[in-house]
């Protein structure tokens, strides 16, 4: 199998010769490249974990994808026998998922009341879409997850972290230009952040449903890395700095990290896991967060690999 970079990157070239059209019907290829490079480091880290979870699963697998993305076309090259179902609020996927053989369904998550009940699937995957629901619908959400998983199900998620530098920093823009860095003019309404976590907060939200536990739960650097935040930036010396500063920071201080991924299953918990609050593991990793680097310069602002 291909190292999960190498598979980002085959997609990229992919999507700049193909015809079809671009992510969320897009009509500048460009910008979806952007977005793909801006998510690199995410869809690495978010691999890295299916990988591990997949090994328990056969081949043919059910997988559901809530929100769908250019990573739900990366992981049905990756994974091709993986039988995958992808939902979206809209439906400017379906064409696009039924050439790839995924199949697709338009699903409001903020209507629980009409969330779809009749199929389980092996795992989930929750990359990136908490924090655009309402927040009245999250519990509600996680717990239908539980409801579609089988026993034994596993649940990968992603969400950002409100207590991250950037957040910090975000919060002092507002305060001195009066502007909300959650309402972003001219983006529609289904990419707008409603409500964020901290890592303990996410933790608390999952178990509180008494379905799952925890069996990873870090904040990650998807989002910190310097390839990652110059996407949307003009380079200059004083940016190169700047997020040359903020990467240093997020990679000494984990909680100040702007990604966070967990892993929860769905099992029968016995009486003493019930009683027991901290009946999971969280990570906090201050090693480099993702396997294929083997050094890294902070001046080049840049990963390099030997």
């Amino acid at each position: 199998m291909n190292s999960a970079k190498n598979d980002v990157d085959n997609f990229i070239k992919e999507v700049k010769k193909s015809r079809d059209i671009a992510f969320m019907a897009r009509v500048d290829k460009n910008e979806e490249v952007r977005y793909i490079l801006h998510n690199k480091d995410r869809f690495i880290a978010a691999i890295k974990d299916l990988d591990e979870i997949l090994i328990k699963f056969p081949d043919n697998a059910f997988l559901l994808d809530v929100g769908t993305s250019p990573f739900t076309f990366i992981i049905k090259r990756r994974y091709p026998k993986l039988q995958i179902t992808t939902i979206d609020v809209t439906n400017n996927q379906a064409e696009r998922s039924q050439k790839a053989g995924i199949n697709f369904q338009v699903v409001d998550l903020n209507i629980t009341g009409k969330l779809p009940k009749n199929k389980k699937y092996d795992v989930v995957i929750f990359l990136e879409v908490l924090e655009h629901l309402k927040p009245t619908v999250h519990k509600s959400v996680i717990e239908w997850i539980g409801h579609i998983l089988k026993k034994g199900g596993v649940c990968l998620l992603q969400t950002p972290n409100n207590r991250s530098l950037k957040s910090f920093i975000a919060g002092i823009v507002v305060k001195i230009k009066g502007e909300n860095s959650f309402v972003i003019p001219n983006i529609p309404e289904e990419f707008k952040h409603l409500k964020e976590y901290n890592l303990q907060e996410l933790n608390n939200l999952i178990k509180r449903t008494k379905i799952f536990v925890i069996n990873k739960s870090y904040y990650s650097m998807y989002f910190d890395t310097i390839k990652s935040t110059s996407v949307y930036r003009k380079p200059s010396i004083l940016i190169n700095l700047i997020l040359s500063s903020h990467f240093l920071i997020t990679y000494l201080i984990p909680k100040l990290r702007r990604g966070m991924q967990v892993v929860f299953t769905k099992e029968e918990l016995t009486s003493d896991d019930k009683l027991n609050k901290s009946a999971y593991q969280v990570w906090e990793d201050r090693t480099f967060p993702f396997h294929y680097e083997k050094r890294f310069t902070l001046l080049e602002g840049c990963i390099v690999q030997s």
